[in-house]
């Protein structure tokens, strides 16, 4: 399964809300 992309933080436009789903799913932003 695939972390959060760029895509997914455009499209929330919300860094912390990226970061926190990358910590839920225990991956890295790339």
């Amino acid at each position: 399964m695939p972390g959060v992309t760029k895509s997914d933080v455009n499209k929330y436009k919300n860094e912390n809300y990226a970061v926190k789903l990358c910590q839920k799913r225990n991956m890295y932003i790339y």
